[in-house]
């Protein structure tokens, strides 16, 4: 580029080109290389501002790409880390799932098997039931049989006087009708009949119109189930001292089987 060859055209020392105006004013023109070349100043700033905001566009784009390089990358890497976990996790639970699976499967043959237990014993159970009640049915009904040809268990058989109490000291003197009391057990209540000897010093004691098959005496009585005391009729005459001293018995019999005696004296 040339330089004008205007008169009013001014160079300095430092290489710049300028010319005084008609107002007085310096314009400056250009601007003169160490190698020569000639710069206008009007022309050089709007080029070097272009290039200047194509570098600063291009680093701003360089930096943003460069940015959205990093976050995408770290993204990726924070996703790998997520996937690794999820595949450890997921192991893991597979393997605790294998684990309780086996456990469960081990109980439930467990289970199986105490079921069985069980079964078995609930059936010997069922069975000893079974045994039991067909022992108790032929019990009963030994019980039954028994209690027909026995109807009553004596335990003892008290003795008294007429008017006196049992258990006292019977005399020959006051004696008139003897009473034989008796202190039973008893399955059920029934009417029963008792057959009654009455045995003295002398043997079988008897009466007309009382005395047959064998038996001083029959009283039929009303026994009650579980038991209690029964006094039986008594046998004598209505004059004191109509037995004399001696050694006396009872028997009490029922279905021809005799129950109990009670042997006492009379002194």
């Amino acid at each position: 580029m040339g330089m004008p060859s205007d008169n009013k055209y001014q160079v300095t020392p430092e290489g710049l080109i300028f010319t005084i105006q008609d107002d007085g004013t310096i314009k400056r023109i250009a601007n003169i290389s160490p190698d020569g070349n000639v710069e206008p100043i009007g022309e050089r700033k709007p080029v070097q501002k272009e290039v200047d905001l194509t570098e600063v566009e291009s680093e701003e784009e360089n930096k943003g790409s460069g940015g959205l390089k990093v976050f995408l990358i770290f993204l990726l890497i924070v996703g790998l880390i997520f996937a690794v976990v999820y595949v450890v996790q997921s192991e893991n639970n597979k393997d605790y799932l294998n684990h309780r699976i086996y456990n469960l499967e081990n109980e439930n043959r467990g289970l199986k098997d105490k079921k069985q237990t069980l079964e078995t014993e609930k059936q010997s159970l069922e069975n000893e039931k079974n045994n039991l009640a067909n022992e108790k049915q032929n019990l009963e009904n030994e019980l039954k049989v028994w209690a027909d040809e026995y109807p009553i268990i004596i335990k003892d058989i008290q003795v008294s006087n007429q008017g006196e109490e049992y258990g006292k000291t019977i005399y020959s003197k006051d004696t008139t009708y003897i009473y034989p009391k008796i202190v039973y057990k008893s399955l059920d209540s029934r009417s029963i009949k008792l057959d009654v000897k009455f045995l003295t010093p002398f043997g079988l004691s008897t009466g007309e119109g009382w005395s047959k098959d064998g038996y001083t005496y029959s009283d039929n009585k009303q026994i009650f189930k579980g038991g209690g005391a029964v006094e039986l009729i008594g046998w004598g005459g209505t004059d004191k001292g109509h037995w004399i001293s001696g050694s006396y018995k009872f028997e009490i019999w029922c279905n021809g089987k005799m129950l109990k005696e009670k042997v006492f004296y009379i002194k």
